[in-house]
């Protein structure tokens, strides 16, 4: 979820892209960003709400477009967030070590 984007998020949106197939960004400042145009339309789902709905309903709106693309998990991110470059593959390496055995 952005709101009024800066270009640091360009890096943070970068760093999420970098381990991840696709990357929804759900935007809710009133007016459209220049700095969201021109995302691989292959990589980025850009969804323009036109106005400030709130956190809770923008996640919302990105959890339901990833269930519309077939996607079975999703990881929520705030434009703040910068991922470190072996995100992903510690987060599958603990999910996996925390795994319980079948019954």
């Amino acid at each position: 979820m952005t709101y009024c984007p800066s270009a640091t998020f360009v890096l943070n949106l970068t760093s999420a892209a970098a381990q991840f197939v696709h990357v929804i960004v759900v935007d809710n400042t009133e007016i459209a960003e220049p700095i969201l145009d021109g995302l691989d339309e292959s990589k980025f789902d850009v969804i323009f709400n036109d106005r400030n709905v709130g956190l809770g309903e923008a996640l919302n709106i990105g959890c339901r477009r990833a269930m519309d693309l077939g996607y079975e998990w999703a990881l929520t991110l705030d434009q703040d967030t910068q991922l470190l470059p072996n995100f992903l593959r510690n987060m599958l390496l603990a999910w996996d070590s925390a795994a319980l055995p079948a019954v």
